[in-house]
């Protein structure tokens, strides 16, 4: 093929490429022409007859419908209408971050959730806010000065313990850097630095550094641990802390509640406690934690209810552990 043959074949590209794009931003005219047809007629007849004689129902079954749907987005379409909690939450779309709802109770109007859509976000937004699994250590410790919130995650359980004890100082640990960001970004929106303090550690039962695995994909991708198992992948090396060196660091003079969700490391925090830890754990009012597995779930039983014999309430994955009242 000469160079003139060569030309003539460039120049019959350059035109499909420019009839291409052309019939593409036709059909991109008729897609936004379509979608605003369809916005428009969503409506059933029905619908518009309620709307037309009932605005302020209609308004009303409206929300219900955009709330029933963003519950059952989150995973928590479990909750009914009826449920204290299902009118309580007031849903924003944005936030200021693209893919990223800002949630606010009624009654705590300037507390924001921040909860980004496709991550972990709404599994322990579920759990501390819609089910609210923490609400026993309410009960168990009504007077608390300083709180240890260890595996923060993004701040949900932070900013729970945070409204419910107004009075209360936290220190909120979470080692992976992604979290550990989300946590800080909760907190400052939250105005709540001026009495949570957060560490970017791990909390272990000895201290050092360690490999921190995370999930290669998947919804749970945001969350991590200190565990090497299959499907997971490390992710960066952290600082390891004890228990009695968070205090040091958050500078409490002790502790009333512990609130741990450390994605299976509580095996061997509790099964290798050292003696300062366990004075700690033993003047705490409550110790609330997730156990994840049979044998974690052993281990830390073995070591409340068996070594120290307290006692024990449930609440959906949270195991409230408490000392034996006279």
């Amino acid at each position: 093929m000469n160079h003139e043959e060569l030309l003539a074949q460039n120049e019959q590209l350059r035109a499909e490429n420019a009839a291409l794009k052309l019939r593409l931003t036709k059909l991109e005219q008729e897609v936004t022409t379509l979608e605003a047809a369809l916005k428009e007629s969503s409506f059933t007849l029905r619908e518009r007859i309620y709307r037309r004689i009932a605005p302020q129902s209609f308004r009303r079954w409206r929300r219900l419908k955009r709330i029933e749907a963003t519950l059952e987005y989150w995973g928590g379409s479990n909750l009914s209408p009826n449920h204290p909690l299902f009118w309580e939450s007031m849903f924003k779309l944005r936030s200021g971050l693209e893919d990223e709802f800002d949630v606010r109770l009624n009654n705590y109007p300037d507390i924001p959730f921040l909860v980004r859509a496709g991550t972990a976000d709404p599994n322990p937004f579920r759990q501390v806010v819609l089910e609210r699994q923490y609400l026993d250590v309410l009960e168990l410790a009504p007077l608390t000065e300083f709180i240890l919130d260890l595996g923060a995650n993004v701040g949900y359980s932070t900013l729970w313990f945070a409204i419910q004890y107004p009075h209360a100082s936290i220190c909120a640990v979470e080692p992976l850097p992604s979290n550990y960001a989300r946590l800080r970004r909760q907190i400052e929106a939250a105005g709540l630095s001026d009495r949570v303090t957060a560490l970017e550690v791990a909390v272990d039962a000895k201290p050092g550094t360690s490999d921190f695995y995370q999930l290669q994909e998947g919804f749970f991708h945001t969350s991590g641990s200190l565990l090497p198992e299959r499907e997971r992948f490390a992710v960066c090396r952290v600082e390891c802390v004890t228990m009695a060196q968070i205090l040091d660091q958050a500078r409490f003079p002790h502790v009333d509640i512990i609130k741990m969700d450390v994605e299976g490391a509580e095996e061997r925090i509790f099964q290798d406690i050292n003696a300062n830890s366990q004075r700690l754990v033993e003047a705490a009012s409550v110790v609330a934690l997730e156990t994840h597995g049979p044998i974690a779930d052993h281990v830390v039983g073995n070591f409340f209810l068996g070594e120290l014999g307290w006692n024990c309430k449930v609440h959906g994955e949270i195991k409230s552990f408490y000392k034996s009242r006279p």
